[in-house]
C-alpha cells in the first residue's frame, strides 16, 4: 500500500481513536490487528509502513527505522519508546481503562516537520 505523509497520519488516527473507542465500549484491550483485519502493513502501523517508504525511496542512505516517523521526536525514534513511549504503556496497559486512555492520547500526537529531507 502506498501511502502519502497525509495519508498515514489520517489513517493512524482513525485507527487509534477507534481502538479506543471499542476498548472502552468491549470492555477489554482491542489490538490493531482487529482493527487492521486482512490489511499487510509494516508492524501493523500506517506510520511505519509510510516510514519504510520513505527509507526505500532513500537508500542507500543510511535512514534507521523510525526516521520519517511522521508523529515521533527524533529523540523516541529508532525502536525505543515508539511514539514517545506511548505504544509501549499502551501495548503494556493492565486494564482496559488504561490501554483507551493511552491509545487516544496515540490517536492525538501532533506531527512532526523534518528540516534535513523532504518528506
Amino acid at each position: 500500500m502506498k501511502l502519502t505523509r497525509q495519508e498515514a497520519i489520517e489513517k493512524h488516527r482513525e485507527m487509534w481513536h477507534e481502538i479506543a473507542q471499542r476498548t472502552m465500549k468491549e470492555k477489554r484491550i482491542v489490538t490493531k490487528t482487529e482493527i487492521l483485519g486482512e490489511e499487510k502493513l509494516s508492524c501493523n502501523c500506517y506510520l511505519c509502513e509510510y516510514d519504510s517508504q520513505k527509507r526505500r525511496e532513500y537508500l542507500p542512505q543510511n535512514y534507521y527505522p523510525c526516521s520519517f516517523c511522521p508523529l515521533c521526536e527524533e529523540n523516541s525514534r529508532f525502536l525505543k519508546d515508539c511514539l514517545g513511549g506511548l505504544f509501549e504503556k499502551w501495548a503494556f496497559s493492565q486494564t482496559y481503562v488504561e490501554a483507551a486512555k493511552y491509545a487516544e492520547k496515540i490517536a492525538n500526537l501532533p506531527e512532526v516537520n523534518f528540516n534535513d529531507v523532504e518528506v
